[in-house]
Parts: structure tokens; sequence; C-alpha cells
């Protein structure tokens, strides 16, 4: 399976013009639709076989922005794996999914904890996340129910980390925007298992 990965998109609405919007490195607000329609047509170009974007595909988590996102994604004609991000949660935690029912069709899928298994024996699962501070941070909506998911191979897709790199990159003078709220809850089921499991995040 070739899949193509889209993340972090951060798609405004309406930025102030004077207005500097960073994390590590500034956000190209103004180039951000054109950059993630390039990034669509290159992945349908290569051939993937699915597309998975992995969340804050709003900057403000409105749900106009998120119905276009998800409208241009599906017009790829690609299956499409979605998650959410701590800044589409911003307004509440359905926006984004309210926006794949809308305009999704049947090329945009939202995976759930539980996941589905795919033709190819491998089974694909998401973190849904919430947020109760405007997107500042997230937490998972639902425990990943791990031991429902048997021995079969898991494409695990998140936002946010799963694995516990904070050390890490302060180590190496990089900032962490923070783990899940509930991230300990979260994870302890994936520790134990020893089937394979791959986190996209």
């Amino acid at each position: 399976m070739r899949l193509g990965v889209i993340t972090d998109i951060h798609i405004h609405p309406a930025p102030e013009p004077n207005r500097r919007y960073a994390w590590h490195n500034p956000y190209p607000m103004e180039s951000a639709w054109r950059m993630y329609d390039t990034a669509l047509a290159r992945l349908r170009d290569e051939g993937v076989d699915a597309i998975a974007i992995l969340g804050d595909v709003s900057h403000v988590g409105d749900r106009p922005t998120q119905e276009r996102v998800v409208e241009r994604a599906a017009g790829t004609g690609k299956p499409v794996w979605l998650v959410a991000g701590n800044h589409d949660a911003t307004e509440r935690a359905r926006t984004l999914s309210d926006a794949v029912a809308a305009r999704g069709g049947a090329k945009v899928t939202m995976p759930s904890g539980a996941g589905t298994p795919d033709a190819s024996g491998l089974r694909l699962a998401g973190v849904r996340v919430g947020s109760v501070n405007r997107g500042d941070s997230a937490f998972a909506l639902e425990a990943l129910p791990v031991t429902s998911w048997g021995d079969e191979p898991v494409l695990l897709l998140s936002h946010c980390a799963l694995v516990d790199v904070r050390e890490r990159f302060a180590a190496n003078g990089l900032k962490h925007s923070a783990n899940l709220d509930n991230h300990d809850s979260v994870v302890a089921g994936l520790h134990q298992r020893a089937a394979p499991t791959l986190i996209l995040s």
C-alpha cells in the first residue's frame, strides 16, 4: 500500500494581515490553500492508494473551512482517512466529523478507535479529539479498545503524538506542543500489544 500523508494545513478563513501566525516556523496563511491543492494533486498524480490527513486542517476550527478541505480531498477520487487536530476542535469536537458527513461522500472517512479492517487485512483506527480550551490542548474522546484489535496489524492515525517524545524534543532545543491531556490512559494498552501497530501522527 502506498499512502500519502498531509498534516497541519492550518487554513485560516480570515487571517489578520499584520499578525504573525507561527509555532516552530511561521504558518504561510496566504498560500495555505494553494499548498494544500498542490499536495492533493501530487498524491493523486503519484498514484497513492489512499491519503491520510492528520489534523489541524483549519486554524480556528470553523466549519466552512473544514467543509472546503474535505470537499477538495474527496475530489481526488482516492480514499481519504481524516483525523482532527486540536485546532479542529476549537469550536466543538464534532465540527470536523460534521463537515465529513456533509461533504466527504463515500471517499472521506474518520476512523474510530475501534477501527475497521480493510480488504488487505490491515485494521485502520484513529484517535478522535476534543478540547476544552479553544484548541490550546486536546484530549482523546474515547479510549483505544486495543484488546478488540486482536492480532491484526493496525494503522493508527493521530494528530497528537502517542509516543512520548517531550524529552527528546527538549534535548534538541525544540518546542513540544504537549501530549493528549489523557495520554497515559489512551496509550496504556498499546505497550502490551504484541501485534504490529504503525502510528502516524
